[in-house]
Order: C-alpha cells, then structure tokens, then sequence
C-alpha cells in the first residue's frame, strides 16, 4: 500500500479504535492516522505535504458532516483531493444520502456493522478494493 497514510474520521471512538486497530494488523506497516472531530482531520489535510491513501469517514458527525467534509476538502485547490478515494461509512444509508454521495464523486459507501468481524469485513473489503498503480502516486478504488 506504500508510504501514504490511512485516515479515519468518526466521533464514535470505539468505532474509531477498532477500526484503527483492524487496520494497523492487517496492514502494517502502513501508517494509519484517526481522528475523532472531523476539523481536526481538516486542519491536517489542509497542511500535510502527503496525500492519504483514502480517506474512510463517517457521515453523522457533529459540527461538520463527512459530507461537509467531503465538499471542504474538494473545494480546496492544493492538494488535489479529487484524486483521494473518499469512502464513508455509517450507521445511516438512504437513499438520498447515495444520491448526494455519488454527487459529490464518494468512491464507497458501506453500512457500519454492530459486531466486530462485521467490522473486520467491511474493512477488507475497502482495503482489498484499494489498489495503487505501478509507477503512479493515486490510488483507485473499484466499488
């Protein structure tokens, strides 16, 4: 998966520890980076020189949605986050939610799951969907 960094974004920090513990076991050594308010994972992308591998984001966050934060990170210039598999995930999938997820080029958007193999396997299949090109720095999602 190379030297570019995983992110995770939820307020719920259970969800958030296990999804970073998933992570950091099965893909190590792949750096894998959590926050639980989603403007501090923006101030961070704003000023990182990395681009993330993708970006795995809750929608129902308080003060700033991932669809917010989503619409924040395209709006930017540099870097060029359109080029970032921005995946979400969440308790909540309707209809119209998916609508303005594929409006806003959302790349995935899985259900959480309430146990933690659920979790485990909706994590493997992001990651397994998760490919970077020989020779390129962007990864591509196939969802």
């Amino acid at each position: 998966m190379g030297n570019k960094p995983i992110i995770f974004i939820d307020d719920d920090l259970e969800d958030l520890e296990t999804m970073r513990e998933m992570a950091s076991l099965m893909y190590h050594p792949t750096q894998v980076m959590v926050f639980d308010k989603p403007h501090a994972a923006l101030d961070f992308l704003k000023t990182s020189d990395t681009l993330p591998l993708f970006i795995l984001c809750d929608i129902n966050m308080p003060k700033l949605t991932g669809f917010q934060l989503r619409e924040e990170l395209l709006s930017m210039r540099e870097p060029p986050f359109n080029n970032v598999p921005f995946i979400l995930l969440s308790t909540s999938k309707t209809e119209a939610e998916i609508l303005l997820a594929d409006e806003l080029k959302i790349k995935g958007f899985y259900k959480k799951s309430n146990s933690f193999s659920g979790m485990k396997e909706t994590l493997e299949n992001i990651m397994s969907s998760v490919k970077t090109p020989p020779g390129e720095g962007q990864a591509v999602v196939d969802i």
